[in-house]
């Protein structure tokens, strides 16, 4: 569930960000001849103030939302170690709730459970560095005001959401295929 709210604050982020670089302080339509010009000034009204609205609350959401991120990076990271460390445990416990995993007719997976972890390791640490990066870029950008190319903001947010659809992908299958896993790891072992 984690990974599925990160990457539906990433889909925000996104939103915020194109308002923000992307986006004229106001907007003219033009389109006197079709809407005719009440029509025409309500939509440009209207439209101007969601715009300049979101220009200035667009710092604060993306400020909130690095944070949810990170913290739920770092719950990964942790997580991910604790059961790294205690894979042991975590298997008897497992065993303990599920007695007839052996006798059951279970397809053994290919991926041994320990690959499946490094794996996770490996696309957390990508999302940290990832998400630092991101932080590095936009304060450079907004705060200091220097000259960031857009196109590594971008491809740092398309890295992330991948990093995080992969993520929960991953804790999707090991959800689904336990036993499976359980069953191989107690074969290697």
């Amino acid at each position: 569930m984690l990974t599925y709210v990160s990457l539906s604050l990433t889909y925000i982020l996104v939103i915020q960000l194109v308002y923000k670089l992307y986006f004229k302080d106001t907007i003219n339509l033009n389109l006197d001849k079709i809407l005719g010009i009440n029509v025409n000034n309500k939509v440009e009204f209207y439209l101007n103030k969601t715009i300049k609205l979101n220009k200035q609350m667009s710092i604060m959401w993306i400020w909130y939302i690095f944070i949810i991120i990170m913290f739920v990076v770092s719950i990964f990271f942790y997580a991910l170690h604790d059961l790294c460390t205690y894979l042991d445990i975590y298997i008897n416990v497992h065993i303990t709730f599920y007695p007839n995993i052996i006798a059951d007719n279970i397809n053994e997976s290919t991926n041994s459970l320990h690959d499946m972890l490094l794996i996770l390791k490996l696309i957390n640490y990508v999302s940290i560095i990832v998400t630092l990066s991101l932080i590095g870029f936009i304060v450079s950008k907004f705060h200091l005001n220097r000259s960031v190319n857009n196109i590594y903001i971008w491809l740092l947010i398309l890295t992330l959401i991948l990093t995080l659809a992969f993520t929960a992908y991953i804790f999707n299958d090991l959800f689904l295929n336990i036993n499976n896993y359980v069953k191989t790891y107690l074969n290697l072992k």
